[in-house]
């Protein structure tokens, strides 16, 4: 492992190993210690020249000082703990990641590059995982690859359009992490908890930007890839499920701000936070008056709020009234009575629905009074009422052509040994949740009879 704060002496040296096919990959240069340049690096050299540049093998310059130091280097560690504006400047980009001994062992080339460097341009578009990690300096870890590249790095900037997991997570400084994540499938959590105006701004991925903390922090994350983001099909927006969270809870004037995706926004606090955001319940719960202005629910929800509130420092998404599948606004509850004709212990309690991501249903149920310690099934079913034995009818899906998600296996209550059921599942039928308003909900027994019977009504 490599020894961040150690002192480096200028007689340390380090072997390159360097091999005949590749030589040439390495410039000539000065070796303080003594010894061949075509295969020996420096290690705590003092001074920034060619010389300093270009350096190969494990941990190659480390704790070097001065400008552009370390720059280009490769191998594992290279760079580390340097000190000096460009110091480890593009390192860890190398031909071959297959080669050992050269850079480092098999596939480390750019491991923890520049890592816990200092200056301007540090570890600048470096190479790795954790390349330019602990950073400090305007625009250090810029452009960095790698996971957690650039994270908890301090400036001005840094780790700014950098690609990666944890990428210029809890980074510090105007603009860190801005325009991070961006790739095939984003950057989890990248500039999560970043602190500084517009950190994490324009930053793609699950959780990028959440808990950010400055005006305009994690501000129009996540654009969704979709023919039109404003009202993405239910394929496209199942297809950018990893883009949830994108700054939720950040504080701070337009945070979140026309951000896209599931909780995008979600208990954010100040003015315009999470306004004209898009996606399953973005702003649900955001602290400020008018920080959800605008926002819409998939797919193409309406966009006047009407700020159904639990309290007035507690706003709801969007309008309640709003016909979207997705509206988080809409709960079912029914409230559990014994089946038509059953004769016997029948469940007490409520079951509840939801709407879920991507067009399926969220059902909780918490009931008493069931057999004890077994299993059943408990489904919506055509039925609008539980006068009699009949009127509940089947399960309740379409198209009828398709299979029954009732009939999976998790579509079931669990009880204790006390003959208490609380729990949840998910569970596709084909309608959205407002289609589900006045039917019935039916609770079998543990050998399947039906044994329970209440009406699914809004609240």
């Amino acid at each position: 492992m490599m020894q961040i704060l150690k002192t480096v002496t200028l007689v340390a040296a380090l072997m390159c190993q360097v091999q005949t096919v590749v030589a040439t990959a390495c410039m000539p240069r000065t070796v303080l210690s003594g010894g061949d340049p075509a295969t020996h690096c420096t290690n705590g050299c003092l001074v920034g020249t060619v010389d300093t540049v270009r350096c190969c093998g494990v941990e190659c310059d480390l704790g070097c000082v001065g400008s552009f130091c370390a720059q280009t280097c490769r191998g594992k560690a290279c760079g580390a703990g340097c000190t000096g504006n460009n110091c480890a400047d593009k390192c860890g980009e190398c031909e071959s990641d297959a080669i050992p001994d050269q850079y480092g062992e098999v596939g480390e080339c750019g491991l923890e590059c520049g890592m816990a460097c200092t200056g301007i341009n540090c570890a600048f578009e470096c190479k790795g995982d954790r390349c330019g990690k602990f950073c400090t300096g305007a625009n250090c870890a810029a452009s960095c690859e790698g996971a957690e590249c650039g994270r908890v790095c301090g400036g001005v900037t840094c780790a700014q359009m950098c690609t990666g997991d944890n990428c210029g997570e809890k980074c510090r400084g105007a603009s860190c992490a801005s325009g991070c994540g961006h790739g095939v499938d984003g950057g989890a959590t990248c500039g999560a908890e970043c602190d500084g105006a517009s950190c994490a701004q324009g930053c793609f991925g699950a959780g990028c930007g959440k808990k950010c903390k400055g005006a305009s922090c994690a501000q129009s994350c996540n654009p969704l890839v979709a023919a039109d983001p404003l009202v993405p099909s239910l394929e496209e927006l199942a297809a950018n499920a990893h883009v949830a969270e994108c700054g939720a809870e950040c504080e701070g004037a337009s945070c979140a701000f026309q951000c896209r995706g599931a909780l995008c926004g979600t208990e954010c606090s100040g003015a315009s936070c999470a306004a004209q955001c898009v996606g399953f319940r973005c702003a649900a719960n955001c602290k400020t008056p008018g920080c959800n202005a605008g926002c819409a629910d998939f797919p193409g929800g309406r966009t006047t709020p009407s700020f159904a509130s639990d309290d007035a420092n507690n706003h709801k998404s969007c309008d309640c009234n709003n016909d979207s599948p997705f509206n988080p606004c809409t709960t079912l509850v029914a409230t559990m009575a014994p089946y038509p004709d059953y004769v016997g212990d029948a469940p007490t309690g409520t079951v509840t629905v939801v709407a879920g991501i991507a067009g399926t249903l969220s059902v909780s149920y918490n009931m008493q009074n069931l057999p004890e310690n077994s299993d059943q099934g408990v489904h919506i079913h055509v039925g609008t009422t539980c006068e009699n034995v009949n009127s509940a009818g089947g399960h309740y899906w379409t198209p009828p052509n398709s299979q029954d998600g009732w009939n999976d296996a998790t579509v079931r209550w669990s009880s204790n040994a006390d003959g208490v059921a609380i729990g949840s599942f998910t569970v596709s039928s084909g309608y959205p949740i407002a289609d589900n308003v006045g039917h019935v909900v039916v609770v079998h027994s543990g050998t399947g009879t039906r044994v329970g019977c209440g009406v699914l009504v809004l609240v």
